[in-house]
């Protein structure tokens, strides 16, 4: 039986069990590696979120909130959805941009090379943005979540804000092979922004 993940009805079913996938991430094989596993971690820290919504949404105290509200957190959910999704593709994406980058890396052509290192440092790039955006969203339904799954809710946060740091540590590997100052601004732009997010993250795990 494959890893099925449902998302607004459509059932996604992957090649391998978890099991499997754990074990080809502890072999000494270059792929799966920190990229694939970081997608990963995106995917479970937004089912956490996704669960902490769908057991309030269940309750009679949402069923009392205004049309207006119901509407912004099913917005919400929705959104989260498609970030699970994004994420998933994501985790192919790293191990594809790796083994092309180690097809190239033995090349005398330097352009060919950093081209490649910069879709390796694309990849946690992107999903650095997209972890961003589910902290914002998770943080925006936090009025909304039930005490009987507080500890979910904030599991969530904690996985998406450890995980804002695994962004970063594949981001800066692939940077020293990038030589366009733009990127590399860009880089530093990153770290600035994940302390940011990171506190604001931790901020709203408080007095919950």
């Amino acid at each position: 039986m494959g890893i099925s993940v449902f998302i607004k009805g459509v059932k996604i079913v992957m090649s391998e069990t978890i099991k499997e996938y754990l074990a080809k991430l502890s072999s000494a094989e270059p792929t799966p590696g920190g990229g694939s596993a970081a997608a990963y971690l995106s995917g479970i820290g937004i089912a956490l979120a996704l669960m902490s919504g769908n057991v309030s949404i269940k309750r009679k105290s949402f069923q009392q909130r205004s049309e207006e509200e119901k509407a912004k957190v099913h917005s919400i959910m929705g959104w989260l959805s498609k970030l699970q999704t994004e994420a998933l593709r994501y985790e192919k994406q790293d191990q594809e941009a790796f083994e092309h980058y180690m097809s190239v890396y033995k090349s005398e052509d330097q352009k060919l090379k950093e081209e490649a290192a910069f879709i390796c440092y694309n990849v946690p790039y992107l999903l650095l943005e997209l972890n961003i955006r589910a902290i914002n969203l998770i943080i925006a339904l936090k009025p909304y979540v039930v005490k009987t799954v507080i500890s979910d809710y904030k599991m969530a946060l904690e996985i998406l804000k450890a995980n804002l740091r695994c962004c970063l540590i594949n981001m800066d590997i692939n940077i020293d092979n990038i030589n366009d100052p733009e990127i590399k601004k860009d880089c530093e732009d990153a770290h600035k922004l994940v302390i940011k997010m990171t506190r604001r993250a931790t901020r709203a795990m408080e007095g919950i």
